[in-house]
């Protein structure tokens, strides 16, 4: 949908005096569209059924410094897009990339002022037909923002394991407002008249959406009249965020909720009727420990939101079937302790059903805070040019799809490397060595053979899924040669790896023996 940016001349500023480190939550400004509020006016054909998949296609925006420096890692855009699917599993709205991260080079939209700055830069980067995200280090003092003429902002700081910030802005761009809408400045707008929660709310507060409609024009200052949502259900549909399963909330700061789920602070409705907020909704300004959830209404909204307002995002599958989250990893090379040069090496694994993509890591440390290798390939291989000599490596691969991402990293493999002068030649897959049958029954001997020049004599060993030695060899590499591997009759039900040397090459295949 293309997006027309008009003159501007009064924009108020939303953003707050806070540190990088200690954010705004939300920057996205009190607003309710005219299309939600002719949906909630009609409460019967807000029901919506939850029984059918809503596909909606994502694009991921990984926004950086003009030197290239300081993106959020793949690994955590990866956990936050299973997250963000997980909290919207419940409506049954489900969002994947139709294509890959996209990286900007940009650092005045890395570190951007104001909401507004914001968004002209998003109309220049927006992708048509998608809901767009953009993670940056600060999106204006907020932990993110949506803006109804633009997209999404999101701060890398909230992205985080068990984050719901994106999940919150992504419901704002499906229409939804704060449960406290209304209260976002206080009573009078612009927080110049605080409010003693002991005493009964008024019944109505002020609240400004000069900023925050369906497309940037040029405004004057703009008030509205909101009622005070009231505890007994009698104005829920014109009152606060206009559902009626979420109750009266009006707190419009960060809180931590207690052991109930709930706000510590206790409120006042102007019938002075005390309560507290509900910390379990991810629309509130509750703490992610407590966030957790749409309401009903408002998950009906959401998908008649996507269905009437934005059908362009939808579409009518997933390009990929989910990957495994309890996939069995079986690396190829180099197998468990295995000593390998630190040169040229190729890294291989088993593929992962349904997988496209493999985020591989190898690190000194088996915590991984620190990588010496990282990298998104889309094959079950990978090619390791340079390693440290003389040292011990962990490595781990994350499998994944642009629609399942929430397989997490295989289990933790480890390898040596020996001095680079090593009279060893880098270990390799064997491409001219085939073995049959495949899967071998058990109680019957493995064939391979070679279909390469003429090598001669070879030593061959074959070893467990762990690295233990269970047989060992000669073999006759002549060219198109069928050859016995005596012994391998006593081979039991499992995964094993047939290693053939020849010089100083070793060249691995997989076999694997059934009852």
């Amino acid at each position: 949908m293309h997006k027309s940016i008009f003159t501007l001349l009064v924009f108020f500023s939303f953003c707050f005096s806070i540190t990088a480190q200690n954010p705004f939550p939300c920057g996205t400004q009190p607003y309710k569209s005219e299309w939600l509020k002719s949906f909630q006016s009609n409460p019967e054909a807000a029901k919506t059924v939850l029984d059918s998949t809503l596909y909606v296609t994502m694009t991921v925006h990984n926004v950086g410094s003009d030197d290239g420096s300081g993106y959020l890692s793949y690994n955590t855009i990866l956990n936050a897009l299973c997250i963000l699917n997980e909290d919207f599993a419940p409506a049954n709205i489900q969002f994947f990339l139709e294509e890959d991260v996209r990286y900007i080079n940009n650092t005045a939209f890395n570190q951007h002022d104001s909401v507004l700055d914001g968004g002209l830069f998003m109309l220049q980067y927006d992708i048509e037909n998608t809901i767009n995200t953009y993670f940056v280090t600060d999106p204006a003092g907020n932990c993110g923002y949506n803006l109804p003429w633009a997209s999404i902002g999101m701060n890398k700081g909230c992205s985080g394991a068990q984050s719901h910030t994106w999940a919150h802005e992504v419901g704002h761009n499906l229409s939804l407002p704060h449960p406290f809408y209304g209260w976002e400045g206080g009573v009078s707008w612009d927080n110049s008249v605080p409010h003693n929660f002991f005493n009964p709310a008024p019944r109505t507060v002020l609240n400004n959406y000069t900023s925050f409609k369906d497309s940037l024009i040029l405004d004057t200052l703009i008030i509205d009249t909101i009622l005070v949502e009231l505890v007994e259900r009698t104005n829920c549909l014109i009152a606060g965020d206009g559902f009626c399963d979420t109750y009266p909330d009006y707190i419009s700061s960060r809180w931590n909720c207690n052991t109930d789920g709930e706000s510590p602070t206790l409120q006042t409705d102007p019938d002075g009727v005390e309560f507290r907020s509900d910390g379990t909704l991810i629309m509130s300004y509750s703490d992610d420990r407590c966030a957790n959830r749409f309401s009903e209404d408002q998950m009906a909204a959401m998908r008649a939101s996507l269905l009437m307002e934005k059908p362009e995002v939808l579409r009518n599958e997933p390009p990929d079937l989910p990957v495994d989250p309890a996939f069995v990893f079986s690396p190829v090379f180099p197998q468990p302790g295995e000593v390998i040069i630190p040169e040229n090496n190729t890294f291989q694994w088993d593929a992962v059903d349904n997988a496209t993509h493999y985020l591989i890591q190898i690190s000194r440390l088996p915590s991984f805070a620190v990588n010496e290798f990282e990298e998104i390939v889309n094959t079950n291989s990978a090619q390791i040019e340079n390693l440290r000599s003389n040292t011990k490596f962990f490595w781990r691969v994350r499998p994944f799809n642009f629609t399942s991402t929430c397989a997490n990293f295989s289990s933790l493999q480890n390898f040596e490397t020996s001095e680079p002068t090593s009279i060893q030649t880098p270990s390799k897959i064997a491409e001219d060595l085939t073995v049959f049958p495949s899967p071998t029954p058990e109680g019957q001997q493995i064939f391979v053979k070679w279909t390469g020049i003429d090598l001669g004599q070879s030593n061959f060993e074959i070893t467990d899924l762990i690295g233990r030695q269970v047989l060992t060899g000669n073999v006759d590499l002549t060219s198109n040669r069928v050859i016995q591997i005596k012994g391998s009759e006593g081979l039991h039900q499992g995964v094993y790896f047939l290693k053939v040397q020849h010089k100083n090459t070793w060249m691995i295949k997989r076999v694997m023996v059934n009852n």
